[in-house]
């Protein structure tokens, strides 16, 4: 993936978790394509992953590293 691609994915997730936005993610793990869509509950930039929740407030949530993401869909 270039850069391009991955400063722009990084700015909308960014955008999204600021402005507590709908996304739709795609993403690859385990040569598997998966969309997932819920909110940004946080972004560990150290780590490099992102967790995403259904609803705010929900504690159960989705754990996917950034490297794996294809697409940022913001609803």
């Amino acid at each position: 993936m270039s850069l391009y691609v991955q400063q722009e994915i990084g700015f909308q997730l960014m955008m999204a978790h600021k402005d507590n936005l709908l996304i739709k993610i795609e993403y690859h793990k385990d040569n598997n394509f998966y969309m997932e869509q819920g909110y940004i509950d946080s972004i560990n930039y150290e780590d490099r992953y992102i967790k995403i929740v259904n609803k705010f407030g929900r504690v159960d949530f989705t754990k996917i590293n950034l490297e794996n993401i294809v697409k940022v869909f913001l609803l």
